[in-house]
């Protein structure tokens, strides 16, 4: 062979590298499209779940009934996240296309929070509702893979994650007694 078919070669190479790694940007550049999208929506409701869990504790109902219409919309705004689960093609068909099947289990906790919300004692489900959030933000979690993310990230940035490192840690290493008292505390009492 000669030097012009190392060339070529090393062109064709170049060219199919570029290629891929074009492709796996791209890729890694929709997804975070993507997850930003997804993570302000979560934000937003997670903030109104959060208003709506403090005035059910306070009695604000007027308050809450606007928030209850607010959730109600978050609820219909996930769908495009959370899509219906078609398991039988004939569930639902009578039904508009955003509403056949089944309801993803993520939204349907936020439609279990909403129902216990407007209840009229829905103050004595506080626990409930924090539990409900809970199991809503980790299917979100488990959708976003936040690890695997921040993995993928690193070969295209310069995010990290510090898995080893604790709060605890941190406060001894920076000589803050005081607060590490204080966070003992809170972890035990």
């Amino acid at each position: 062979m000669e030097i012009s078919d190392f060339l070529s070669i090393f062109a064709i190479a170049l060219s199919v590298f570029s290629i891929f790694w074009s492709t796996r940007s791209k890729r890694y550049e929709l997804d975070s499209v993507y997850r930003k999208e997804m993570i302000s929506w979560y934000s937003d409701v997670t903030e109104l779940l959060n208003a709506l869990r403090d005035d059910i504790g306070h009695g604000a109902v007027p308050e809450s009934k606007a928030k209850l219409a607010k959730l109600s919309a978050f609820i219909d705004q996930g769908r495009f996240y959370f899509p219906n689960i078609i398991k039988d093609e004939n569930h639902g068909k009578e039904k508009p296309t955003a509403f056949r099947g089944h309801r993803d289990i993520t939204l349907d906790l936020l439609v279990a929070y909403y129902d216990i919300a407007r209840r009229q004692d829905a103050d004595a489900h506080g626990e409930h509702l924090i539990d409900l959030q809970r199991f809503f933000t980790s299917r979100v979690f488990d959708r976003l893979q936040p690890r695997d993310f921040i993995r993928r990230a690193g070969k295209f940035t310069s995010i990290r994650t510090d898995e080893e490192y604790s709060l605890e840690a941190f406060l001894i290493s920076n000589s803050k007694e005081e607060l590490l008292r204080l966070y003992r505390e809170g972890k035990t009492g």
